[in-house]
């Protein structure tokens, strides 16, 4: 029975002795084993377990993350709020993780047509006899 005691002790221990605080500048989750980057903080991506490193999550400070405002040359992300900067918008690239930065693009006039729902076809498809928009 001591010795059952004596390993419960160890063990607990052990478990106190090897969680650390994280190294400046980092994050420390309430689970107080999970050390993010603070660019991970308020991302819009669950990094802490307990989810408080997400806008709207309470973070260590009992608060909670900020809403990201981006500037009047910025777009915003709809899932995560990232800022991007303007010219990215309607690159035919995506830079955001929803793709919400090439939603709702003008289509290029010279080699596209644009659908009756604001969609963008190659001109060649154009009456090819095939639904396309």
């Amino acid at each position: 029975m001591l010795t059952t005691t004596t390993m419960l002790m160890t063990t607990t221990m052990e478990t106190t002795t090897t969680m650390a605080p994280c190294l400046s500048p980092s994050y420390l989750c309430r689970d107080r084993v999970t050390c993010l980057d603070q660019l991970q903080v308020c991302d819009g991506v669950m990094d802490c377990p307990g989810g408080e490193d997400l806008p709207g999550g309470e973070d260590e400070m009992g608060g909670q993350c900020e809403p990201k405002t981006c500037g009047p040359s910025q777009f915003t992300c709809r899932s995560d709020g990232r800022c991007i900067d303007i010219i990215s918008r309607c690159d035919r690239l995506s830079d955001c993780a929803d793709n919400s930065d090439e939603l709702s693009c003008p289509c290029d006039k010279m080699v596209e047509w644009t659908c009756g729902d604001g969609s963008c076809i190659s001109l060649s498809l154009k009456c090819d006899g095939r639904q396309q928009c």
